[in-house]
This record gives C-alpha cells, structure tokens and sequence, in this order.
C-alpha cells in the first residue's frame, strides 16, 4: 500500500512539474511579446468575455487593464497552487517551507518583470505585486486546508478515543 502511495506520488509529482513548467512558459513567454502584440492578444480575450462581466459587474466596470491585472493574479494563483501540489506530492509542504514557496512566487514575479524590461515593456513593482499576491493568495489556500485537515484529523481521532 505504501509502495502505490510513493508511486502515485512520483507521477504526480511529476505531472505537476510539467504542469509548472507549462504555466512558466506561458507567463514569460506573453512577457517577451511587444507591447502592441501583447495588447493585442489579450484585447482580443477581453472582447470576448466582455458581455459576461458587463452582465457580472455592470456597463463598463472591467476594463481592459483591469482584466489584464485580474489575469496576472489568475496566471500566478495557478502557478502558486501547481507548487503547493509539487510540495505536497514530493512530502515537503508544512509551516516551514511556506516561507521557501513564498520566495519562489516572489523569484518568478520578479523574473517576469525582467523579461519585460528586456523585450522594452518595461517593469512595474506594482505588477510584481499584483502577481505575488495571486501567488500569496494559493498559498493560503493550501495553508488553510492543511489546517483544517488537520484539526478535522484530530477533533476525529479525539472522538475515537473518547468512545473507547
């Protein structure tokens, strides 16, 4: 039984690398695009979802820029919960590698800011902050589960043995 465990743990592990590696290359691959054609791939998603937050929010409330800042969070809320999953399939995720998680998320936004002063976009600290805080936010939600799962765990355990 254990030996399955550590197998399925291996394989998704793994997958969840590929996975990583997949949402990397899509994040700093739209930041090597120019301007222009940045602007313009995601002008085109926008237009089309448009009608579902005009309907959501209200006429006009999701721009364009503010949709572009929604999809960095979303791209990084991904990223951070891909590597909660790695930590979680390879055994490491506890308290105290939260802190080595939150520098990876920090390490990629701020690589991601760089890549766009090399293809002339130029970088911004508050986007690095808009897209750790995506990343800050999956984490949290990992953290949160382990925590519940924990206390469920042992609030269970506890009444097993006051049963007995």
């Amino acid at each position: 039984m254990a030996d399955c465990r550590k197998e399925k743990n291996k394989v998704g592990a793994a997958v969840t690398g590929i996975l990583i590696a997949l949402t990397l290359a899509f994040i700093w691959g739209n930041s090597c695009l120019s301007v222009s054609a940045s602007g313009k791939e995601s002008e085109g998603i926008f237009e089309k979802i448009k009608p579902v937050f005009n309907f959501l929010f209200g006429e006009g409330v999701i721009t364009h820029s503010l949709f572009r800042k929604m999809a960095h969070a979303g791209e990084f809320f991904l990223l951070g919960a891909e590597i909660c999953l790695l930590y979680i399939f390879l055994g490491a995720f506890n308290k105290n590698k939260v802190f080595e998680i939150m520098f990876l998320g920090l390490f990629c936004a701020c690589f991601d800011e760089s890549i766009q002063i090399l293809s002339e976009r130029g970088s911004s600290v508050k986007d690095v902050l808009i897209d750790f805080s995506g990343f800050t936010a999956a984490v949290l939600c990992f953290v949160l589960y382990l925590i519940i799962f924990k206390l469920s765990f042992v609030y269970i355990n506890n009444k097993k043995v006051n049963k007995e």
